[in-house]
């Protein structure tokens, strides 16, 4: 089950999550047959991924009316690797020594233990138990010219884009099937895990590493996958930003000086007698 925000919780965890050098943070996992190198969509205000199309298959472009993607679509070598628990900035990690780990009931198999603490308004803590995928595609400008040329179509055939402010073009994921997520919105919220090797470096840890979750007041959300899926933690590529200017009475010009990736400029459309700022940049 997804977790539903009551207050936008998706955009704090995303925020919270952004130095991971890996893109925008889900946190509501999607399924790797939605969100994939590749795919045009959006977050609806659930904070769920909703895909549109895929932007390298040129029958879906056709049937929506948009325009052909052009360019390479070379995908690197996918890759595979280990993590420790992965942390907003807001949530401390300290070691415990043997003592502290037995009393959090920590099995003494688990020759690690950490306290995980949050101390600001809001954290969270991802944990995955199997190895995380990357899969990703070596270019994204032919995406971002992609992204540009079809913006005022696609706000225009797809109005819930405008809910969302935006819609993005992957070209990178980081995928995991046994994952745990869970969100703090109480300072001092803390919870014990162990594990059976030290994690000082939570993207290098052995794979054969397990964690176990100690006895804590905190709900763990448990994405649920089907054979052969994964789900979807990170992913990168192109953001088109909407904001809404002002009504239009008259025609006004299209383009001016501005910035849009590159020096292209920002560009203003008209759609629904409104004039919309897009703006394009790279995640």
């Amino acid at each position: 089950m997804a977790i539903k925000a009551k207050s936008f919780q998706f955009e704090d965890y995303a925020y919270g999550m952004r130095k991971s050098g890996f893109g925008h943070a889900l946190l509501n996992p999607a399924s790797d047959m939605d969100a994939y190198p590749g795919v045009c969509g959006f977050i609806d205000d659930s904070g769920d991924w909703q895909r549109i199309v895929d932007v390298t298959k040129p029958d879906e472009l056709k049937a929506y009316g948009l325009s052909p993607y052009i360019g390479r679509t070379w995908e690197k070598r996918r890759e595979t690797s280990k993590w420790g628990p992965r942390i907003t900035e807001t949530v401390s990690r300290v070691a415990l020594s043997t003592s502290a780990a037995t009393q959090a009931n920590i099995p003494a198999t688990f020759s690690c233990a950490y306290k995980y603490e949050l101390k600001g308004e809001f954290g969270a803590i991802l944990l995955c138990n199997d190895p995380v995928e990357k899969r990703s595609f070596a270019l994204k400008d032919p995406f971002s010219a992609w992204a540009n040329k079809n913006a005022k179509d696609l706000l225009r055939k797809f109005p819930d884009i405008k809910k969302s402010g935006g819609f993005y073009v992957i070209t990178s994921t980081i995928a995991a099937r046994d994952i745990r997520i869970t969100t703090w919105n109480t300072k001092g919220t803390s919870v014990v895990i162990g594990a059976s090797a030290q994690i000082d470096n939570v993207t290098k840890i052995d794979a054969s590493t397990e964690f176990y979750v100690g006895e804590a007041a905190t709900e763990w959300h448990e994405p649920q996958v089907v054979e052969g899926e994964r789900k979807v933690l990170f992913f990168g590529g192109v953001y088109i930003k909407y904001s809404r200017l002002w009504p239009l009475r008259e025609k006004d010009q299209k383009k001016w000086s501005g910035y849009r990736g590159s020096d292209e400029g920002k560009v203003m459309i008209e759609e629904d007698n409104y004039a919309w700022d897009v703006e394009a940049r790279q995640i």
